[in-house]
């Protein structure tokens, strides 16, 4: 990014390894690099004191991720599901959720990812 000099583009000053942490006001912010899946550079964030994460682009919610998968990095794919079902939540936000409001529970998910 640096190279191409595009003055819209304003460059990280940050990189987050495996975890990064915020804090805005008195909400802690935990931002996590779970690995590939439909990109390499996918964040999810955390928000423990409401016990809520966003994850965008690469849960299969009651969906087929076929149009993402073509361009992603299938075998790590799974080890970034696998690794947020390990974190400590119990909502979901997605980018593009489906209708219902059982779509952003945990223990849903689970159920549907272990099955």
């Amino acid at each position: 990014m640096e190279v191409l000099k595009n003055p819209d583009v304003i460059l990280p000053d940050v990189a987050v390894d495996d975890r990064y942490d915020v804090t805005l006001g008195d909400v802690k912010l935990e931002l996590y690099y779970v690995g590939r899946n439909h990109s390499d550079n996918s964040l999810v964030m955390r928000v423990p004191q409401d016990r809520i994460i966003f994850a965008v682009d690469f849960l299969p919610i009651e969906s087929v991720p076929f149009r993402d998968m073509t361009d992603g990095y299938l075998p790590d794919w799974f080890g970034s599901i696998d690794r947020v079902l390990e974190m400590d939540w119990d909502r979901l936000i997605l980018d593009h959720p489906n209708a219902g409001g059982h779509l952003g529970r945990k223990t849903i998910f689970g159920t549907y990812w272990n099955t």
